[in-house]
């Protein structure tokens, strides 16, 4: 399954919201900012509050006396560069239909897009996470949402 991300103009659009999934099925977040001015876009995704991707509750790291809780946190980030598109699109019509044609009806063509690694749902719940969108440069927060996710 894939769950759409974008971003634009300081709201959220996530699809879908809730998603649901089986057990044992991939995820893949797609990520996409349009109209940014920003350089380098930080997009996380994490569970802080159980993990639906990790079977075994208790992991141990070598040479670590205490066991870490695998299942109450998780992180996946990636790093975007800003494109320019809306701006050059915007100073070149000719080019911004024939690009148009080739997307989505009523999607924009984004800044910034990218994606995560698939990573596979081993453990049924629901689960709330978190999306939150930073500008690299200066580490300022742009945004944080809390989609939901239901594995059954």
């Amino acid at each position: 399954m894939e769950i759409n991300i974008t971003f634009r103009d300081g709201e959220w659009l996530i699809q879908p919201d809730p998603a649901t999934v089986k057990v044992g099925e991939s995820i893949t977040w797609i990520v996409r900012a349009e109209r940014s001015a920003v350089r380098r876009l930080r997009w996380t995704i994490y569970f802080d509050h159980g993990v639906p991707f990790l079977e075994r509750p208790w992991m141990v790291i070598p040479m670590d006396p205490v066991p870490l809780n695998a299942s109450l946190r998780l992180s996946l980030s990636t790093i975007t560069l800003n494109t320019g598109m809306s701006s050059i699109l915007e100073r070149d019509s000719g080019l911004a239909r024939r690009l148009q044609s080739l997307t989505q009806e009523g999607q924009a063509i984004p800044d910034h897009g990218g994606a995560t690694e698939p990573i596979t749902t081993e453990r049924p719940g629901t689960y709330k996470y978190g999306v939150k969108l930073e500008n690299v440069e200066n580490g300022e927060l742009l945004g944080d949402d809390d989609p939901t996710l239901f594995v059954v």
